[in-house]
This record gives C-alpha cells, sequence and structure tokens, in this order.
C-alpha cells in the first residue's frame, strides 16, 4: 500500500504499491493503468468519489487532479500541471495545490 484515505462510511480506499491501482474498498480496483503513477488520494465525505493525481510518468510530480465515482467513472479532470503537490476536498469541492501553468 502507497497511500490510503477513509470513505464517510469508514471504508478503506487504497493506492497499491505493487502496481498502478485504486482499491476502494480494498480489493476492489476501480482504477487502474498500465504506467505512471496515481497518488494524492482523497474520498469525499460522503464515499461517493474520489480525488487524485494522475501523472503518465512516476519521476516527477507532474499531473492532472482526477475526480470518479465510486466505480471509477471520471467525472472530471483539470488540465495537467507541472507540478501537483496536494488535494484536499472541501464540502463537494476539490482544492488542489498545483503550481505553474498548465501544459
Amino acid at each position: 500500500m502507497l497511500e490510503a484515505s477513509w470513505g464517510g462510511d469508514n471504508t478503506l480506499a487504497i493506492v497499491r504499491s505493487d502496481q498502478v491501482a485504486i482499491e476502494y474498498p480494498v480489493g476492489t480496483p476501480i482504477v487502474t493503468r498500465t504506467s505512471g503513477s496515481l497518488r494524492y488520494l482523497r474520498v469525499s465525505r460522503d464515499g461517493n468519489a474520489i480525488a487524485f493525481r494522475e501523472n503518465p510518468s512516476s519521476g516527477d510530480t507532474r499531473g492532472r487532479v482526477v475526480i470518479a465515482d465510486r466505480h471509477g467513472k471520471v467525472i472530471a479532470q483539470s488540465a495537467e500541471y507541472p507540478d501537483v503537490e496536494g488535494i484536499a476536498w472541501h464540502g463537494d469541492v476539490v482544492a488542489t495545490l498545483a503550481k505553474g501553468p498548465t501544459l
């Protein structure tokens, strides 16, 4: 396990360290990629959505912020930023700490 975040119903979501995948709940992959990295996983307060940084590379901090439903269906995504350093839910809104112009 690389990262974890609790859902509002006390269900744990994780980013796996041995593959590029998010499981929610643990044991149920809902987001998988063949390369790159998934980081800064956050589950919404009601547990119905997740937010994370998706990066096509695993060697830097660039990427886009993705919001997906509990089944992994993408609801929204940002443009790609050269540096994404954090994600947080504030009610129904996702706040992102990103530096630089979009790519």
